[in-house]
């Protein structure tokens, strides 16, 4: 399997409808819910990816978009665009549907475009250089891109542009309307110097399964509720571990009163900088944090937070108290860069649930 990711990128916390698609496996031995790859939501409760990221339809697949809370995919919710075709070609035709356990409240999913730009935004949470398993971080980067076939979008890179790389297939390609083009789905060079392809998601050859799988029977919007940001830290940026002791990097935030839910993540790389591992070689490297949540001294206030899984941990609050909350970070094993965001839902013109 070939999976993706972007180098030569600037991180960004942006793009809320971009997420991870998380499944257990066992990198350098040490098993746990890891990142496989990038997608987009595309409806409600249908996120799109390569369909090499799903090769197995039979396994647990979890979905992570910043600042919700994780879902499942659905059993039996996965349509890859090749099933039940005899003459598909398994890589012009690399794109799949997943069908969510339940609708994603208060995320605006993505739109295809119907026209094509000469340049193109490419998002996704892998690595940012060949051979830096750092796979986690959401990522962006700007590049030419043409048409390279009917199903295809193609750009070059060398070694020193962006460029698709490890654990960002099924990542989108925005234009310029900030719309959806493609898919990632393969690159050459590892990385370094060749040709990049994205999966096309408009044209005749893919609306009919487009129409079958996101557009026909997906769950309608959230009437009437409103999502909205209320914490955004990215410490891929600068070194927000500095000075900071064993209780752990405590980061305040406002939820105000009108707010019906919160939900609070962290997503953070795979492995930390070879240099502060005891044996670079080993699963040292690998990086893993709790996140908490204190609530304002005035209310009492329950909170489910899942830190059981590597790469993503989650917090989220029914009807929230209204004041200063803090979102407490602590590292289990090893330190490295990870994103922070925090959001709260409400119904339209400010009332409770």
């Amino acid at each position: 399997m070939l999976v993706l990711a972007l180098k030569n990128s600037s991180s960004t916390q942006a793009h809320a409808a971009v997420g991870m698609l998380l499944s257990r496996s066992c990198p350098s031995g040490r098993c746990g819910t890891f990142a496989t790859c990038s997608l987009v939501l595309v409806a409600p409760d249908v996120a799109v990816t390569a369909a090499h990221c799903v090769e197995n339809p039979d396994k647990k697949y979890l979905v992570f978009f910043p600042g919700t809370r994780l879902v499942t995919v659905a059993p039996d919710g996965i349509a890859r665009f090749c099933d039940g075709q005899l003459d598909c070609d398994p890589v012009s035709g690399d794109l799949a549907a997943l069908r969510l356990s339940h609708p994603m409240t208060g995320l605006a999913p993505i739109a295809r475009s119907p026209v094509l730009p000469s340049t193109g935004v490419m998002v996704g949470h892998g690595d940012s250089a060949p051979a830096r398993p750092d796979n986690g971080i959401l990522r962006q980067a700007t590049v030419p891109i043409e048409s390279c076939g009917p199903r295809t979008l193609c750009y070059r890179f060398d070694q020193d542009s962006p460029a698709a790389c490890n654990h960002d297939s099924g990542g989108p390609l925005f234009g310029t309307d900030g719309r959806l083009l493609g898919l990632a789905s393969q690159t050459e060079a590892d990385c370094v110097a060749g040709k990049g392809t994205y999966i096309r998601v408009t044209g005749p050859w893919v609306d009919p399964w487009w129409q079958d799988h996101v557009d026909r029977g997906g769950a309608p919007p959230s009437a009437g509720v409103l999502s909205r940001p209320v914490l955004n830290v990215d410490c891929s940026r600068q070194p927000c571990w500095r000075g900071v002791d064993a209780d752990g990097l405590r980061i305040p935030f406002h939820v105000s009163e009108d707010s019906s839910s919160l939900v609070v993540s962290i997503n953070y790389a795979l492995r930390t900088d070879p240099s502060g591992c005891q044996a670079p070689d080993q699963d040292s490297c690998l990086v893993d944090y709790d996140l908490e949540l204190e609530a304002p001294e005035t209310g009492r206030q329950s909170c489910d937070c899942e830190n059981g899984l590597h790469q993503v941990s989650v917090c989220s609050c029914k009807a929230p108290t209204s004041g200063e909350w803090t979102a407490v970070i602590r590292s289990v094993a090893n330190k490295g860069a990870f994103q922070v965001t925090g959001r709260t839902t409400m119904l339209d013109g400010g009332a409770a649930e």
